[in-house]
């Protein structure tokens, strides 16, 4: 696209940023039961969504690292736990989905910034 017209807006992407994290976060803990574990594992995927929501890039670009791990261990449980397996794929999808957005908005908000 030349002359700023976008084909993928920023404020969208960093909504289904935004989103998909919260999501995850609170599917991780429901998917647990609300255990200890899975209220830990969900808690730190909330740590960095306030610096996302205010539009830190910094924050989205290592969050999307942790979610890669998340995405993985979902993947890996889907394998190992046949009963359990539509809730882990559809929590890895999620995963999958948080990760694209936060990696989509680093450069397009650097892009909007006029930082090349």
């Amino acid at each position: 696209p030349q002359g700023g017209d976008e084909v993928i807006s920023v404020p969208a992407i960093h909504r289904l940023a935004v989103a998909s994290q919260a999501l995850l976060a609170a599917g991780i803990m429901w998917w647990s039961g609300f255990s200890a574990l899975g209220l830990i594992a969900g808690g730190v995927l909330l740590l960095p969504l306030p610096g996302i929501a205010r539009g830190n890039t910094y924050t989205a670009a290592w969050c999307s690292m942790l979610v890669v791990i998340y995405c993985g261990f979902l993947l890996a449980d889907a394998y190992a736990q046949p009963q359990a397996k539509l809730a882990s794929i559809a929590l890895a999808l999620l995963a999958a989905i948080s990760f694209v957005s936060l990696i989509l908005y680093v450069p397009l908000r650097a892009r909007q910034r006029g930082k090349p």
